[in-house]
């Protein structure tokens, strides 16, 4: 009877457990066949400068259209195209100024353009230094005279005008005589003297007892030494080229009647120069130079980086939502296992009886 009994149990236990192995892979293979074939697909373009990005993070996990729900299933990544980075570079650039005198004030333009970058002022520092040694300045000067001279006839000192070579100002230096020295040959040099004579009668003029017709056309002609030493010269250095008349007869002051008369002449000159010089000592002077530092930014290319434009596909799969295969399938697969707990019971108080008897 036992037996009996222990064989039915195991009869309805085997077609209990092939049951269930039936329903749940019914199940499975439901699942398997909706999902074949029913995907979508969305796309994603960035740039990143790693080729191997990801950006899973831009699509969600599911998504609904068309009153079905999909899952993401995977994402993949084709590079479409890549560019060189252009990055920005900080440079900086320094500008000396010039010495710049004591007493001076001097201020850098707050910006630079250089090589299509625009430079800004960022700072100024200044150093002072010595921008001559003490040296010495020679100063010159001269005197021309149209005559004859010596040491002893001309002054002793010139005062002369010129520009300190240091400060660029004008200054006076006394200057010492150095030498007298003939600087061009002899030449004549135009002159003229001029002759008033006195009426002698209606027709004659006189001058230092000299008697002249008022119609001749050259006054004193054959009186050039008298005409001479009436001004204290004489033909070794003047000459006399011609007289002529000035004007008509008119009467003076005293009632005279006088009439003007002109002699050209030339006189012989040698010119002379005097030399004048003098040293002036010149200290250092003190000048600053400014050094005027910029900042500014310039754009260049890395060939060594690049920007990566790639296209992200996330494949979509649509999601089974029959849930009640998979519900039976759970039941069942509860049943088994308290079936199979309740044998092990059964078979367990089955054996003890066995043992008390």
């Amino acid at each position: 009877m036992r037996n009996k009994n222990t064989r039915c149990f195991s009869f309805l236990l085997a077609c209990f457990l092939i049951c269930s192995l039936g329903n749940t892979a019914q199940a499975a293979d439901q699942k398997t066949e909706k999902g074949t074939g029913d995907t979508i697909t969305k796309e994603v373009l960035f740039s990143s400068e790693d080729k191997k990005a990801s950006k899973k993070e831009a699509f969600q996990e599911t998504i609904k259209e068309n009153g079905k729900t999909y899952r993401l299933k995977n994402v993949e990544y084709k590079q479409l195209d890549r560019s060189p980075v252009t990055i920005k570079k900080e440079i900086s650039k320094e500008v000396k100024s010039d010495p710049i005198p004591e007493g001076q004030e001097y201020q850098p333009p707050e910006t630079l353009e250089d090589g299509g970058v625009t430079y800004q002022l960022e700072k100024v520092d200044k150093k002072e230094q010595e921008t001559g040694n003490a040296e010495t300045q020679t100063v010159t000067g001269h005197t021309d005279f149209d005559r004859a001279v010596t040491r002893s006839d001309v002054p002793a000192t010139k005062q002369v005008t010129v520009k300190n070579n240091r400060t660029g100002e004008d200054m006076t230096v006394s200057c010492d005589l150095k030498d007298v020295t003939a600087i061009t040959n002899a030449s004549w040099e135009d002159t003229h003297i001029d002759i008033v004579f006195e009426s002698y009668d209606s027709q004659i003029f006189q001058w230092n007892g000299a008697m002249v017709t008022k119609d001749t056309q050259t006054p004193l002609a054959g009186y050039e030494s008298q005409l001479l030493a009436s001004v204290g010269a004489d033909s070794s250095n003047y000459r006399v080229l011609r007289t002529y008349w000035t004007g008509e007869p008119y009467t003076d002051a005293n009632g005279t009647v006088c009439r003007d008369a002109r002699a050209d002449a030339q006189r012989l000159v040698n010119y002379y120069r005097a030399n004048y010089a003098a040293a002036v000592p010149l200290e250092g002077t003190k000048a600053t130079i400014y050094t005027a530092t910029y900042k500014g930014t310039e754009k260049i290319t890395d060939d060594s980086q690049y920007v990566y434009t790639i296209k992200a596909t996330g494949m979509y799969q649509v999601q089974d939502t029959n849930y009640v295969p998979f519900a039976l399938a759970g039941i069942g697969i509860a049943l088994l296992l308290l079936l199979t707990v309740l044998i092990l019971m059964l078979l367990m108080k089955k054996k003890k009886e066995k043992e008390e008897s």
